[in-house]
């Protein structure tokens, strides 16, 4: 019994401590990052943004002022470099203060010199205090020595050894992107956490994509996130919103835009509410965007976006002037508080498109969004899930932090017509009628009362003078 005792008292009970990845979202859905001292592999294809991630990987260890080591028998230090400086890494900074070093080992010719290449490591572990490591790549390894020779240099020599010094190690292996799931490497095995890597092609346009596959002790609800390469930030994970994040709508803070055909019809808009314009084709929906969003930024203040996926910057600025003019506006003001913001979205995903318009949403912190011809998004890439699923996480980011959103969708006005309406608390649908000077508004939701209210309005309100 007192054996027993003394046993069970010589077991560390402690919860280990937590490696941050570097990747905020990431580290996130992992409670903070991976155990120290684990072994992280990173899988997939060329392209698939795995240097990137590894590089990330050391970059913010560094910054957290623990020392790093990256092997490399793929690529030469000063192309890294200058590649990972592109993406706002300075590793020339880094080397220079003595928190990264970069081995080159290209190319790798015999046992030996990976044997003295694994020593170095092992004594910059041990001596140095490095706590991080990046091995690119493990498939150099296995096509250089062979699968067992690679697999008793990597567990037997090296793995082991880091573990023991609490260095947390990440390996790099190429994977086929036409993989079957059945297909498991035998890193995967030795492996604590293996995430994987890869793309796929949208409408023409690369889709980048993660899957966690395994974190041993951590259950992980998504299987599959996707993300851009940006700089500054490097790996921009597109993580949905948590439904328990999303307040209800603000209904003490109510907007009017002192425009008495609009409020009255309206009411108010309660602050952080998302509004839908819905027009027949043919209507001007920027005029109807930009109506109620300029005397809304005049009363309260921006900053304000608006965005439009088919109209240019100079364009929407001249329909802002002409709108401020004749509602009487101080135009200088006006513009002061309005960013524009005009993506061609024939040239990015829709995954891209969307985590450009959190970031600039981010960066700029308005207090009113204004995006102009949603439809257009959905006519060139007509795969419904895809756009709800992007465009629904802004929407609902919006709704969290308080910023009230305007869109217009221009369809035939069928509610069946309309993916995702069900995501916006105003909806108003707007109509020509027999009578040319008049558009009929219909509001379909609102918080503030349980029926729709219809009206028929000018069309000279929602139109610039000598239009």
């Amino acid at each position: 019994m007192i054996e027993e005792d003394l046993l069970l008292s010589t077991i560390d009970t402690r919860e280990p401590s937590l490696c941050p990845l570097g990747i905020k979202r990431l580290d996130d859905l992992l409670g903070g990052g991976v155990p120290c001292g684990s072994t992280i592999l990173v899988e997939g294809p060329p392209g698939s943004g795995k240097t990137s991630f590894a590089a990330k990987f050391i970059y913010e260890g560094a910054r957290r002022g623990e020392k790093g080591v990256y092997v490399s028998f793929v690529e030469g230090k000063y192309s890294f470099y200058s590649f990972m400086k592109s993406l706002g890494m300075d590793f020339y900074d880094l080397e220079r203060k003595g928190l990264v070093t970069f081995i080159e080992a290209i190319p790798l010719h015999n046992e030996e010199a990976a044997r003295l290449i694994i020593e170095r490591v092992l004594m910059m572990a041990l001596e140095e205090g490095v706590k991080r490591v990046v091995i690119d790549s493990v498939t150099v390894l296995i096509q250089t020595f062979g699968l067992e020779k690679a697999r008793e240099l990597l567990t037997t020599t090296l793995l082991r050894e880091l573990k023991r010094a609490g260095v947390t190690t990440l390996l790099i292996s190429e994977k086929p992107r036409s993989y079957t799931e059945s297909e498991v490497s035998v890193e995967e095995y030795i492996a604590d956490t293996v995430i994987e890597l890869n793309y796929r092609l949208e409408y023409g346009k690369i889709v980048r994509y993660m899957r966690i596959l395994k974190v041993r002790g951590v259950s992980i609800p998504l299987s599959e996130i996707t993300f851009t390469l940006r700089k500054d930030v490097v790996i921009d994970l597109a993580v949905p919103i948590v439904p328990h994040e999303i307040p209800a709508i603000d209904t003490s803070t109510i907007y009017k835009t002192d425009i008495g055909e609009i409020d009255k019809l309206l009411t108010g808009i309660p602050r952080g509410s998302q509004t839908l314009i819905i027009t027949e084709p043919g209507i001007n929906s920027l005029d109807l965007l930009l109506v109620p969003l300029i005397p809304l930024v005049a009363r309260y203040g921006g900053p304000a976006i608006i965005r439009s996926y088919v109209r240019a910057p100079e364009e929407i600025k001249r329909v802002i002037t002409q709108t401020a003019r004749r509602l009487g506006l101080n135009i200088e003001q006006i513009l002061d508080e309005i960013v524009i913001s005009a993506i061609n979205p024939v040239s990015q995903s829709l995954h891209e498109i969307a985590a450009e318009n959190a970031r600039i949403d981010s960066t700029v912190k308005p207090r009113f969004v204004a995006i102009h011809s949603l439809n257009t998004l959905l006519e060139l890439y007509p795969n419904i899930n895809v756009y709800l699923g992007s465009h629904l996480n802004n929407v609902l980011l919006r709704r969290k932090h308080g910023i009230t959103g305007f869109y217009t969708f221009s369809a035939n006005p069928k509610i069946k017509d309309i993916p995702g309406i069900d995501i916006y608390d105003i909806v108003a649908l707007v109509r020509t009628t027999k009578n040319e000077e008049e558009y009929e508004i219909e509001v379909l939701r609102h918080p503030l009362y349980a029926f729709p209210k219809r009206t028929i309005v000018k069309r000279g309100l929602f139109k610039p003078k000598g239009v």
